[in-house]
This record gives C-alpha cells, structure tokens and sequence, in this order.
C-alpha cells in the first residue's frame, strides 16, 4: 500500500505499525458502527416457509415457519421490529 507523503508526490511504503494501527481503526470504527439486521424468507417444501432475522454476519438471530409467504414475511418483520424495540442502544455510553 503506497500514500503520498507530505504532498509533494513522493510516494513511500506504509510501515507495519502504520498498517497495524489502521487495522485498529477499522475494528474500532466496526465495533459502534450501528447493528444491521435483515429479514430473509426461504421456501421450505410445497406449503412451508421459513423466516429468519440475520445479523450482518449472516447469524440467525429468530426464525419461524409459516404456511404461506405473506404470513412468514408478517412474522419475520415483526420478529425484526420487536428486536428493535427491546434492544435499545447497542452501544450505550459510559455515565
């Protein structure tokens, strides 16, 4: 990874402590970026729909089946907005 240095266009390698501490910075800034949650719906058999509510890194959080697709969207949104409901801030501050 090359930068400029001091404006002037000489370019330079990053050291391995710059490199570090920018891997350090992207952890911290992805540990109080805002929680991201997704509602997904997946056909399980001729009659069956499953619903799951994922995290950003693709874990279950709630799932459920249902009948049909309208009622396993329903739940799967309302599963959602319950979890937003009683999940307050993710990232309170200190008092």
């Amino acid at each position: 990874m090359a930068s400029l240095a001091g404006g002037l266009g000489l370019v330079r390698r990053e050291s391995r402590s710059d490199l570090r501490w920018i891997k350090g910075m992207l952890q911290k800034s992805l540990q109080f970026a805002p929680a991201m949650f997704e509602v997904a719906l997946k056909r399980r058999g001729r009659s069956r729909w499953q619903w799951q509510v994922c995290d950003r890194a693709g874990r279950v959080i709630m799932q459920g089946f249902e009948d049909s697709r309208p009622a396993a969207k329903y739940r799967g949104e309302r599963a959602l907005f319950l979890l937003l409901l009683t999940a307050g801030r993710v990232n309170p501050e200190p008092s």
